[in-house]
């Protein structure tokens, strides 16, 4: 379709809106549907980024506590998503 709106989004699911018009001439003689018939309406959307691509996961280590005085070092183990990242 050329217009769907999203109603609703959760973690798993969509509820997607549009419409389909049943267009007559001035006469009440019937043209047909735009733009196209309910039958043949189609929706493409993603929740979550791109289809079939899984979305990125970081893992974080190091230190927990550390000093003022102290340095420390941490480490982001990333997966998933399209690389590369930023």
């Amino acid at each position: 379709m050329g217009w769907c709106e999203p109603i609703s989004v959760s973690s798993n699911s969509a509820t997607l809106k549009t419409y389909v018009y049943e267009v007559f001439t001035t006469a009440g003689q019937p043209v047909g549907w735009f733009p196209v018939s309910p039958s043949n309406v189609e929706f493409a959307y993603t929740v979550h980024g791109i289809p079939g691509i899984q979305p990125p996961s970081v893992t974080i280590s190091g230190p927990t506590v550390i000093q003022d005085t102290q340095g420390g070092q941490w480490t982001a183990n990333v997966s998933g998503g399209v690389s590369p990242y930023s």
